[in-house]
């Protein structure tokens, strides 16, 4: 994808498109090894750098520290696309040269002291499969920005989770589902698909829930 300085080399499975336009609220679920979270990530810094001022806020359903949050994926994948010279990361936060900031934010156990997330441009909320039916009735009206994207990432669970019936079971006629696999993984090591191989050959019943 092309900026207006600089020809930014990704190689990301072909889904990663479905996110680069408009549309308010998606979601990406599937098995292990698919990259889901590096793969939205990576989109949500190509939009950071061809979006000046925009405001990222990266949410785990649970982030007990920075340590626990997204901000080192969102660091590695600067360096993956060679960013380094769009973007400062500092300790808490990391802001681009064009104005843009993105905020990392947990939402189950932080769901009291949300800041600045009703001026969000894109909400992406990672491990999504743990967020609670009380916890969203109390932040969704706060992701309220008009044009804001929603962005949710999860491993199915339990087909009672509220990311699963809001956007799998019941999903509205603009959402945006994709449905991922390992298969999908461009940068899928030789490792791991040693590891599915033999799963996939030893315990056939354990392969189709994890993958």
């Amino acid at each position: 994808m092309a900026t207006k300085t600089k020809q930014i080399d990704i190689q990301l499975p072909d889904w990663y498109k479905h996110f680069m336009g408009p549309g308010g609220e998606k979601c990406a679920y599937g098995g292990r090894d698919s990259a889901k979270t590096w793969t939205l990530v990576q989109c949500a810094l190509l939009k950071a750098v061809a979006t000046p001022g925009m405001l990222i806020f990266a949410c785990r359903s649970i982030q007990s520290s920075i340590n626990r949050s997204l901000k080192e994926t969102f660091t590695l994948s600067i360096k993956r696309l060679g960013l380094e010279d769009y973007f400062d990361i500092q300790s808490y936060r990391i802001l681009g040269h064009n104005g843009v900031r993105i905020e990392f934010q947990g939402l189950e156990n932080q769901k009291d002291s949300i800041k600045g997330i009703d001026n969000a441009d894109l909400i992406l909320v990672d491990e999504a499969e743990y967020l609670t039916q009380e916890t969203m009735d109390l932040v969704m009206p706060t992701f309220r920005k008009p044009g804001r994207q929603l962005w949710f990432i999860f491993n199915p669970n339990l087909a009672d989770d509220w990311v699963y019936k809001q956007y799998v079971l019941h999903p509205q006629p603009t959402d945006i589902v994709v449905k991922t696999s390992y298969e999908n993984n461009p940068r899928l090591s030789d490792e791991s698909k040693r590891l599915i191989k033999r799963m996939q050959e030893e315990r056939p019943e354990w392969f189709a829930h994890i993958y």
